[in-house]
């Protein structure tokens, strides 16, 4: 496990606590997030690598990678996000957290035509 740098801590903190995220949301700044959020975690996102202490903030940073991916057009990869946020949330047992991204996924899905998909997602 690398050592979490302290000034990635203040940094997830500063994201977090004053909602940066949101205002970058709000103001449609999807690349700036994918950045802020790819930093946020290790190379290989979906590996074993842990950075973060609290696995379910891993979930939200994955899960709104998902988002960011989504609103940037690219959804199939916003769809791997999202599976892989709800393995955390299932893992961490944040039933909120599950179900906040399998909507998301089901709208991924729907947006492609694959409205199919919707019933197998849990």
């Amino acid at each position: 496990m690398l050592a979490w740098p302290k000034n990635m801590t203040r940094l997830l903190t500063s994201v977090f606590d004053n909602y940066l995220h949101e205002y970058l949301d709000l103001w449609g700044n999807y690349t700036v997030l994918i950045d802020l959020y790819s930093k946020l975690l290790p190379k290989n996102h979906f590996g074993t690598e842990i950075l973060l202490k609290n696995k379910g903030r891993r979930g939200t940073i994955i899960g709104n990678l998902g988002l960011s991916y989504f609103y940037s057009g690219k959804t199939n990869k916003a769809i791997e996000y999202y599976e892989q946020a709800i393995k955390i949330y299932k893992v961490v047992e944040d039933g909120q957290g599950e179900g906040n991204q399998l909507a998301n996924l089901g709208v991924a899905y729907s947006y492609l035509g694959e409205d199919r998909k919707i019933n197998r997602v849990s």
